[in-house]
């Protein structure tokens, strides 16, 4: 499990927790990712793209998603394919489902209501 947190007194937390893990699997990605905590979650993320695997991010607890976690989720994208394997959003929340249409994520990830 990671956990990212901001240096404000808010405290802006991301979770990464393997949900189902066999080198592909499921992983769970709860909370917020933003410019403080992208670096963390995406090492974390990278480390989990396995060659020739597939990868699900069930984001159902992912709250608030900006431009620096875009841009995250499309490199992760691209390393998985780059690797032989594959990368699939599920269950994106409202806001972070408005975010990922806008930018049209969805031409270089998959992303699924459900998995």
């Amino acid at each position: 499990m990671l956990n990212a947190r901001e240096g404000s007194e808010s405290c802006s937390l991301v979770r990464i927790e393997p949900v189902h893990w066999d080198g592909s699997g499921r992983v769970s990605v709860v909370g917020e990712i933003d410019l403080s905590n992208v670096r963390d979650a995406e090492a974390a993320l990278s480390y989990m793209i396995c060659r020739g695997k597939p990868l699900t991010l069930d984001l159902i607890g992912l709250t608030y998603l900006d431009s620096q976690g875009v841009a995250m989720l499309f490199r992760l994208g691209v390393r998985a394919r780059r690797e032989g394997g594959s990368l699939t959003l599920a269950n994106p929340q409202r806001l972070v489902r408005r975010v990922i249409g806008i930018v049209h994520l969805e031409d270089a990830v998959a992303i699924v209501d459900d998995v």
